[in-house]
């Protein structure tokens, strides 16, 4: 029995994920560095949303020598990014993205 319920979640897994489609990577603000650290994973935090059509990503790399805060976003219809910009003037840790009305954003992060 225990091996019949465990093949029928794995056959069920498997048919919910038939329809993902994987396409190229999209670069969001490459820099060749070799000591650069991004930091993307937030527990529990949001470092990607959309709204409107638009994407919104956010995330924490040291490419200036100490921590900071850089958000990219693509516009609806376009296959990349804009160039990263950087949302904290200090040391910045953990930042976060919230889709808003109307292709609008809400983000924070820790500073200093």
């Amino acid at each position: 029995m225990k091996l019949f319920i465990v093949t029928l979640l794995f056959a069920l897994a498997g048919m919910a994920h038939a329809d993902w489609q994987f396409s190229q990577p999209v670069e969001a603000g490459s820099v060749n560095k070799k000591t650069l650290f991004h930091h993307l994973e937030s527990s529990n935090r949001k470092g990607l949303a959309e709204s409107g059509g638009r994407v919104a990503l956010v995330w924490e790399d040291n490419r200036d020598g100490a921590p900071r805060c850089w958000l990219a976003v693509r516009e609806q219809g376009e296959n990349s990014f804009s160039p990263p910009q950087a949302i904290s003037k200090g040391e910045c840790y953990e930042p976060v993205v919230e889709g808003m009305a109307k292709g609008h954003f809400a983000l924070a992060w820790e500073e200093d």
